[in-house]
């Protein structure tokens, strides 16, 4: 009898403490967004390659003493600022894996997640003329990078029900956190690496679809973005497409 008193109690409490819970996993794609500059504190400092930013005339004499002093003439260091300022890091799709898990409020979702973002970039001379001479103002030439963050967010979203159709409802998001941006730079075989923890956020706008009254899939298009990253003098800006499942407790 008090066996069956016991297991009755545990059913009745596992149903209120875990009623409207619910985890889920995505993942999908990524694309961050091209930028142009002139300036990479990572392989400056890390395999001195003489680049400075241009936004002061201290550090345009600067660069024009650096290529005179080396036996440079006036035409390397026009063409010098001109692949400077051209400079381009380019990046290329990658992917990215989250977990979630929260607490559903009716209409409202509240909870924390964690996300793997992974992908790679190049970072590139877009001025491209053989006729200048810039060897002695850019030693490593073009080099390549991958960048992988670990994020942890607070996020909350909002199913828009008024416009649900058959099993689909809108839903619109956001989540704030920090993430750890760990950047690898490689240039002639040698690579450096350097980690930041950085502040990050996140926008959603996404489908979700009742598969079961416990199971939904979820279709998110995702704005990510960060803080300045100091190894390249950059704000994460990325697009994201992601699919996934999420399970409801009740």
């Amino acid at each position: 009898m008090n066996s069956k008193i016991i297991l009755f109690t545990l059913m009745i409490f596992s149903s209120t403490t875990f009623a409207n819970f619910f985890v889920g996993v995505d993942g999908g794609f990524n694309k961050s967004r091209q930028t142009g500059v002139g300036d990479l504190p990572m392989a400056r400092e890390e395999f001195e390659v003489n680049s400075y930013k241009t936004s002061d005339d201290d550090e345009v004499d600067r660069i024009e003493n650096d290529i005179l002093d080396n036996g440079g003439t006036d035409k390397d260091f026009l063409a010098a600022i001109k692949h400077l300022m051209s400079m381009r890091l380019v990046y290329k799709p990658g992917f990215n894996f989250k977990v979630h898990g929260g607490y559903k409020f009716k209409y409202i979702n509240a909870g924390i997640s964690y996300q793997y973002i992974n992908y790679s970039y190049k970072h590139i001379m877009a001025v491209d003329d053989s006729t200048e001479q810039v060897s002695i103002f850019w030693k490593a030439g073009n080099m390549s990078g991958k960048t992988a963050i670990h994020t942890g967010l607070a996020f909350v979203e909002y199913e828009i029900n008024k416009l649900s159709f058959y099993r689909f409802t809108p839903i619109v998001g956001a989540g704030l956190g920090f993430a750890n941006v760990k950047d690898k730079l490689t240039s002639n075989d040698e690579t450096k690496e350097r980690s930041q923890v950085v502040f990050a956020y996140q926008f959603k706008l996404g489908l979700n679809f009742t598969i079961t009254k416990n199971f939904t899939a979820t279709l998110d298009g995702v704005y990510f973005g960060t803080s300045e990253v100091k190894a390249t003098n950059y704000k994460i800006k990325q697009g994201q497409l992601n699919l996934g499942v999420r399970y409801r407790f009740n």
